[in-house]
């Protein structure tokens, strides 16, 4: 047995071919029948002649083989949908686990076999989390001196997976000072001012505001809340008024030019700045 495909995509189709043999010099094997067993949660989508799916399991069948010859079934799924686990911080770092299935076929002939033992075969595969994020944020066109003024920023997963780890900056408008606790969120109690630590001392994004998510589920919209107040010289200027969608075929980092480190953000500090690993 062999896939097309060593690492799969949530919901990516994935071909297996399974090749069944008959290692006897001089008999002929009848009544050849292979079971597949599908992965849990992957979704059947084809199989060559003479193979037939119920309840999750494809049985192929071969009315005879000759001894030497060979016969091969091709059967193609779509892989499950799955989400990867939230990023630990540890020391030294823990590489990350990502999630498998794994698909066994079994062979059997109406004949008996010398050898049973090399009647089954079976195949691992990773399957890689996919997030797809928009972000959006609407706010007042004009605004007076000393006014204070909202931003309301929407971050939506159009999945298919959960979305790990997001985190969300949004600068300070220039001319304006933050009003109240600044950036809040219903969906998230991390949020805040992002600072640099002795560890990243040269964090970009320190000073600007922002909101952690442990988790965003697929097809679910958090929203934020950015409050500040004009003062002498404010301009203000609403920046992504309309969805900006990007693809993660891991977790989602965060929504920003620089996503390659973990960073700390107002009332809380994450303990490590070891670089974020990612399939790209």
């Amino acid at each position: 047995m062999f896939a097309d495909l060593g690492v799969v995509q949530s919901g990516q189709p994935l071909k297996y071919t399974l090749l069944v043999s008959n290692l006897s010099a001089t008999d002929s094997a009848t009544n050849v029948k292979v079971i597949d067993t599908l992965p849990a949660g992957a979704t059947f989508s084809s199989a060559t002649a003479g193979c037939t799916l119920s309840a999750g399991v494809v049985t192929c069948n071969a009315p005879t083989l000759a001894a030497g010859a060979f016969v091969g079934f091709e059967i193609t799924i779509a892989a499950p949908i799955v989400s990867g686990p939230i990023p630990q911080i540890t020391n030294p770092p823990t590489p990350l686990q990502l999630p498998q299935i794994t698909n066994t076929a079994t062979v059997s002939a109406l004949e008996a076999d010398p050898n049973s033992a090399n009647n089954t075969a079976s195949l691992t595969t990773l399957v890689l989390p996919v997030t797809d994020l928009s972000i959006t944020k609407t706010g007042p066109a004009t605004a007076t001196l000393g006014s204070t003024i909202a931003f309301a920023i929407g971050v939506t997963n159009h999945g298919p997976s959960d979305a790990r780890s997001v985190i969300v900056y949004d600068p300070l408008p220039v001319g304006t000072t933050v009003f109240g606790p600044g950036i809040t969120s219903p969906d998230s109690q991390i949020c805040g001012q992002e600072i640099s630590t002795p560890s990243f001392p040269n964090n970009p994004h320190a000073g600007e505001y922002g909101c952690r998510f442990e988790s965003i589920a697929a097809g679910t919209t958090v929203t934020m809340t950015f409050s500040v107040q004009v003062g002498p010289g404010g301009a203000i200027r609403i920046s992504r008024t309309t969805p900006r969608r990007r693809r993660s075929r891991l977790r989602r980092t965060p929504i920003s030019p620089s996503r390659s480190r973990r960073r700390s953000i107002g009332p809380f500090t994450r303990t490590s700045s070891t670089p974020i690993h990612r399939s790209s």
